[in-house]
C-alpha cells in the first residue's frame, strides 16, 4: 500500500484525507461563526394599500462580508377569500413561501446592504410607483353582456408605463364570480398586483321583459298587478283616490324610525289631484320653459302623486342628494315598502332627473325585489 512520511511517522493516505476534511470543516464553521458575529442588520417596514387588500411588509437586511441577505415577511389583510387566494398564488410564483399565515422570501445580492437598502426603499416607495385600477374594483355584469375593461394606470418613477400583464378567467355567458389580475413589474425583483372582480348575474331585465302582463282597468294601467304611472302611462282626469292609507301608515313608521336617528324626513308633498298638478306644472313651465320643466315635473294626469302612493320627503332641493337622509332613504326605504322612484343616472329610462326625495309605495315584498334588482320600476316590469 502507498504510504507517506510526515515527521518520521508513516500515515496511510486514508488517514491524511480524514485530517484534511476535519481541518476544512473547522475552517468553514469558524468563518460562518465570525461572519454572524460581525454581521450587521437593518430592519424596515411599510404597507401597500390597494382597492381590495393590504400588505404589511417587514424586511430585514443582513450583511455577510460583501453580500446582503434580504428577508421579506408579507402579511395579507383582506376580507375577500378570492382575492386572498389569488394574491397568495401570485406571491408564491414570485418566490415567497407560506409560513404560519405569513409569506416569506429570502434573497441574496452580491453587494453591501447599504446599496441594497437604498434601491429597495426606492422601488418600494409609493412615490416611486403608483399602480391603480381604472374604474370600480367590483363589476356586476348581466350574463351575455359585453364586458369592456377599463384597464389600470401604472406610473414608475414619474413616467407612465405599460409594463402590465393581464390574466382573466372571465366567462360572461356563465353565472359566477371571476377575477381579472393585473401584474406590474416595478423592478427586477418586485411585482405589484391589482384585482378586479366580475360578478356575472342573471340578466334581470331579460327575465322581466319576457312576459309582462299589462292590464287596463277604468283607465288605469297595471303591469304584473302594479299600477304604473309615467310619461307613457297616465291617469284619468277624474281619478281622485286621495292618499293611500296603507302607504301613509308605512311612511309614518319610516319617519318615526328616521327621527329616532335624528334624521328629518318631513313630508313635503303627498297626494295631488289632477288640478293641483296642472297648476304646479304650469308654474314650472313659466319659470324654466316646458322642455326643462318636463325633466322634473310631470304633466297633469301623468304624476305618481295623483295615485296617492307617492311622497316627497326631506327636501326637494337638489342639495338634498348629498345629505345623510338621502343616503338613509336609498338604503332603507324598501324595508317600509318604498322605492326611490327616480334613481341616479336613470333619466334616459324614467324621463326624470335624480330625485332622492321622491318615494313610491309598492309594499315591502315588491319594493325589496326592485331594490335588490338595482333596476328602475320600468326595467323591473319590463316596459322601458
Amino acid at each position: 500500500m502507498f504510504k507517506i512520511k510526515i515527521k518520521g511517522k508513516r500515515l496511510k493516505i486514508f488517514n491524511l484525507l480524514i485530517l484534511i476534511f476535519i481541518v476544512f470543516t473547522f475552517m468553514f464553521y469558524a468563518i460562518t461563526f465570525f461572519s454572524l458575529l460581525f454581521s450587521d442588520k437593518y430592519e424596515d417596514s411599510f404597507k401597500v394599500k390597494k382597492e381590495n387588500y393590504e400588505l404589511e411588509n417587514n424586511v430585514t437586511f443582513t450583511n455577510y462580508f460583501k453580500s446582503c441577505v434580504i428577508k421579506e415577511n408579507y402579511k395579507v389583510s383582506t376580507d375577500d377569500k378570492i382575492i386572498k387566494k389569488a394574491l397568495y398564488n401570485n406571491l408564491q410564483e414570485d418566490g415567497f413561501e407560506v409560513l404560519d399565515n405569513t409569506l416569506v422570501r429570502l434573497t441574496k445580492q452580491n453587494k453591501t446592504c447599504d446599496k441594497v437598502i437604498n434601491d429597495y426603499k426606492k422601488t418600494h416607495s409609493n412615490n416611486y410607483a403608483s399602480f391603480k385600477l381604472n374604474g370600480k374594483s367590483t363589476i356586476n355584469l348581466n350574463d351575455g353582456s359585453k364586458y369592456e375593461d377599463e384597464y389600470v394606470t401604472l406610473v414608475i418613477n414619474n413616467k407612465q408605463s405599460d409594463n402590465v400583464k393581464v390574466n382573466s378567467n372571465l366567462n360572461n355567458n356563465r353565472i359566477g364570480t371571476y377575477l381579472i389580475t393585473y401584474k406590474a413589474s416595478v423592478s427586477d425583483d418586485y411585482n405589484e398586483y391589482l384585482y378586479r372582480k366580475i360578478n356575472v348575474k342573471k340578466d334581470m331585465i331579460k327575465k322581466v321583459n319576457k312576459e309582462p302582463v299589462i292590464e287596463v282597468k277604468d283607465g288605469l294601467t297595471y303591469v304584473n298587478g302594479i299600477l304604473i304611472v309615467n310619461k307613457k302611462y297616465g291617469l284619468p282626469k277624474d281619478y281622485d283616490p286621495k292618499v293611500n292609507k296603507e302607504a301613509l301608515k308605512a311612511l309614518e313608521n319610516m319617519q318615526a324610525d328616521a327621527k329616532a336617528l335624528n334624521l328629518d324626513l318631513t313630508l313635503i308633498s303627498g297626494y295631488r289631484s289632477y288640478k293641483d298638478q296642472e297648476i304646479l306644472h304650469q308654474k314650472y313651465v313659466l319659470k324654466d320653459g316646458e322642455e326643462i320643466a318636463n325633466t322634473y315635473s310631470a304633466k297633469p294626469g301623468y304624476s305618481e302623486h295623483q295615485t296617492g302612493l307617492a311622497f316627497d320627503v326631506g327636501s326637494t332641493d337638489r342639495s338634498f342628494s348629498d345629505t345623510i337622509e338621502a343616503k338613509w332613504i336609498e338604503e332603507n326605504a324598501h324595508l317600509y315598502g318604498f322605492i326611490v322612484r327616480y334613481p341616479k343616472d336613470k333619466t334616459n329610462i324614467t324621463g326624470y332627473i335624480y330625485e332622492p326625495w321622491h318615494i313610491r309605495y309598492l309594499g315591502v315584498d315588491t319594493a325589496t325585489k326592485v331594490k335588490e334588482s338595482k333596476l328602475t320600476l320600468e326595467e323591473y316590469l319590463g316596459i322601458n
